[in-house]
C-alpha cells in the first residue's frame, strides 16, 4: 500500500483510489470532467478541504500594460526569429566583422551580394521592431477594456 499525501496529512489507499482522490484537488477539473464522484462530506471525510473557485482579481492598468509590453516584445521576438533564425543572425554577425575588417572596397562579387542580401534581412528585422516600438508606445493610450480585448499574435496588428 503507498501512501499519500493530503492537506491534513497523509492517507493510504490503492492507486485506483489515489487517481479519484487527486481528481477532487482541482475543483475544476473535478467539476468539468470527472463528475460528481464523491461529496464535499465524503471529501472532507478523506481529509480534503473543499473550498469553492475563487477568481483572481481582476488586473490593473498598470499590470496589463506590462504584460501586453512583454507579449509585443515576445511576438516581435518571435516574427524576428521567423525572418532570420538566430543561428543566421550570429552567421551574418560574423560575415559583417570579417567584411567591416576586410574593407568594403577588397570584397568580392560574392562578398557584396551576400553583404547586400544580408542587410535587406536586417531591413525586414528593422520594420518588426520599429513596429514593436509603436505598439508599445500605444499602450499608454488604451483604456482597461482596450487592453483586455488587444491580441498583439495578429497579423493585422504588425501591418
Amino acid at each position: 500500500m503507498t501512501t499519500y499525501e493530503t492537506l491534513d496529512g497523509s492517507w493510504s489507499g490503492s492507486s485506483k483510489e489515489m487517481a479519484r482522490v487527486a481528481s477532487v484537488r482541482d475543483k475544476v477539473t473535478y467539476q468539468n470532467n470527472i463528475g460528481a464522484l464523491w461529496s464535499e462530506a465524503q471529501l472532507e471525510t478523506l481529509g480534503f478541504k473543499v473550498v469553492p473557485f475563487v477568481a483572481p482579481p481582476e488586473p490593473t492598468l498598470e499590470e496589463l500594460k506590462t504584460s501586453k509590453t512583454f507579449s509585443i516584445k515576445a511576438e516581435a521576438g518571435r516574427r524576428i526569429t521567423q525572418i532570420i533564425p538566430e543561428w543566421k543572425q550570429r552567421n551574418l554577425t560574423a560575415q559583417a566583422s570579417q567584411l567591416a575588417e576586410k574593407g568594403r572596397f577588397n570584397w568580392s562579387t560574392s562578398e557584396a551580394s551576400s553583404w547586400d542580401a544580408g542587410v535587406a534581412l536586417w531591413e525586414q528585422v528593422k520594420i518588426v521592431r520599429d513596429k514593436s516600438n509603436v505598439l508599445e508606445n500605444s499602450l499608454e493610450e488604451m483604456s482597461l477594456e482596450e487592453l483586455k480585448t488587444f491580441d498583439v499574435s495578429l497579423d493585422g496588428v504588425w501591418v
